[in-house]
């Protein structure tokens, strides 16, 4: 599904979820395996229709005040990867205890410093604010989202849905400003040398994208062999394994700097276990597989039997069509709608480099509010923050400084933490 109809399709999906006559059946999950005893929030899972389009959703309720607290639609990245990843690793309530695995049943611990807040269906939250956010992949959805709420609301679409801002974790907003990027960022991060560097800039004459020289594909080639064994996610990991349907082997043969290539998957379970994988940043994202597969966890979410034989919580071998790869313009009509916008990245990611995200926000003509300064966790820097602003609408961007791992606890539950701070000073 492209960006244009899959952002359609969202926000119908809102619209009903909002709407005292959305079509679905749902149901209240008690119990998970791995939890011991009852869930401590309100959780729900169901199934949704968008046209032919059916969804299935995963709900937690607010644990401040639901009858006032924001809804938050969370939207995963990918493409191709499920729910589950944005609910474990990125905004709660739940994570894997990774610090006493030895095998089976992963076991799932209660995380209440989470950003998560809630979306419902009951009509009763209707006039609640909304806030949309996304990590990766669908950052080019969100604003095409953003723009097409507002316009219905415009147009007197009910139920009217209050929507005050956007939360964008690394934002896909622009291909050929991400890929240029990369090459660039290789350099500053010292991957590659300076002659690699010079040598692509001069026979590539800065653009990346569209080699018409045989020294520019050259340069770019000897680049991509360079880079080939990082951790693109972030820099300063170890490489670790990736679960995944294998992917076909016409497809994997067209990725290069443009599509940033994924190492080759694994069988599951089959190494998922073994001594050095453990100590790999992306350990605990093998735990959903297993946990995704484990007899009893998909009747408990309720899914229905026999619709997902085998789960994985990416699948790079779905088949889809991309419509846009660039979402800038989209960007720049919403500065003149009063939304409150939070973009962040790694400061070592190479997937959505930072220096990517810092070049098409200064397309976007805003006003400079707040300048270059750092901000702090418990102290210690966490990382660099600028604000922008432009007639009430107000973006703020900022990275999160990459930290070696000293330990088994995930990096993205670190991050959640720090800016569930952060959050609370840029309001």
């Amino acid at each position: 599904m492209g960006s244009k109809a899959s952002s359609v399709c969202l926000h119908v999906l809102l619209l009903l979820l909002l709407s005292s006559s959305a079509l679905s059946v749902h149901w209240p999950v008690k119990y998970l395996p791995g939890y011991s005893g009852d869930l401590p929030f309100n959780f729900e899972t169901g199934y949704i229709s968008v046209d032919d389009i059916e969804f299935f959703y995963y709900f937690v309720e607010s644990e401040g005040n639901p009858a006032a607290d924001p809804v938050l639609l969370y939207l995963n990245g990918g493409p191709g990867c499920s729910g589950l990843n944005g609910f474990f690793y990125q905004i709660g309530p739940l994570k894997f205890n990774i610090s006493d695995y030895t095998g089976g049943l992963p076991t799932l611990m209660y995380e209440p410093e989470t950003w998560t807040k809630w979306i419902d269906e009951h009509p009763n939250f209707s006039t609640n604010p909304v806030y949309i956010g996304s990590d990766s992949y669908a950052g080019m959805n969100l604003p095409i989202l953003a723009q097409d709420i507002i316009n219905s609301n415009e147009a007197g679409v009910e139920p009217i849905i209050y929507l005050k801002g956007m939360v964008l974790s690394c934002p896909h907003t622009n291909t050929d400003i991400e890929t240029n990027s990369k090459v660039v960022f290789a350099h500053r991060m010292a991957l590659i040398s300076d002659a690699m560097y010079l040598s692509a800039k001069t026979s590539c004459n800065g653009d990346y994208v569209d080699t018409t020289t045989a020294a520019c594909t050259e340069s770019l080639s000897a680049i991509t062999q360079c880079i080939a064994e990082i951790s693109i996610t972030s820099t300063l990991d170890p490489d670790c394994t990736f679960l995944s349907p294998k992917e076909d082997e016409e497809k994997a043969s067209r990725r290069s700097l443009r599509e940033s290539p994924i190492k080759s998957p694994l069988s599951l379970p089959s190494s998922i276990t073994k001594k050095q994988d453990f100590y790999c940043h992306n350990f605990p994202y093998l735990l959903s597989d297993v946990w995704g597969n484990y007899e009893g966890v998909q009747e408990a979410l309720h899914v229905r039997p026999e619709t997902v034989k085998m789960f994985f919580r990416c699948n790079v071998s779905l088949s889809y069509t991309v419509d846009i790869d660039d979402a800038v313009a989209y960007h720049k009509n919403l500065t003149n709608t009063g939304l409150q916008l939070l973009v962040f990245s790694g400061d070592h990611d190479m997937v959505i480099p930072h220096n990517s995200i810092k070049y098409w926000i200064t397309t976007l003509d805003l006003t400079l509010d707040t300048d270059w300064r750092p901000w702090f966790v418990d102290g210690q820097v966490a990382g660099y923050t600028r604000r922008y602003t432009n007639d009430g609408y107000r973006l703020t961007y900022a990275t999160i400084k990459a930290r070696k791992q000293s330990s088994l606890a995930s990096s993205d539950f670190y991050v959640t933490s720090k800016f569930l701070i952060f959050i609370d000073l840029v309001k």
